[in-house]
């Protein structure tokens, strides 16, 4: 599965923009309505049309944040094992 160009999603944002119905604007650039509102959801509130590039929707920097140093300075005190044969 091939990930969609920005051109479409730039397309798409702007047919909501025109207001169109994500039914319409699903059905006009053939992709999933979910996809569709996603990609509203994502980009269409004042950011580009372009991923981010890191992959990441935020969730694994909020876990490492709660866990705080307490986490780092655990696994700093912890001993490495190797095992050598």
């Amino acid at each position: 599965m091939e990930a969609y160009p920005t051109k479409v999603r730039e397309l798409v944002l702007d047919a909501y923009a025109e207001g169109m119905a994500t039914a319409e604007v699903a059905s006009r650039f053939k992709v999933s309505p979910s996809w569709a509102r996603r990609v509203k959801q994502r980009f269409g509130s004042g950011a580009c049309g372009r991923p981010s590039g890191s992959g990441s929707t935020g969730r694994t920097r909020r876990w490492a944040r709660a866990i705080g140093s307490g986490w780092r300075g655990w696994s700093a005190r912890r001993p490495t094992q190797r095992s050598r044969n």
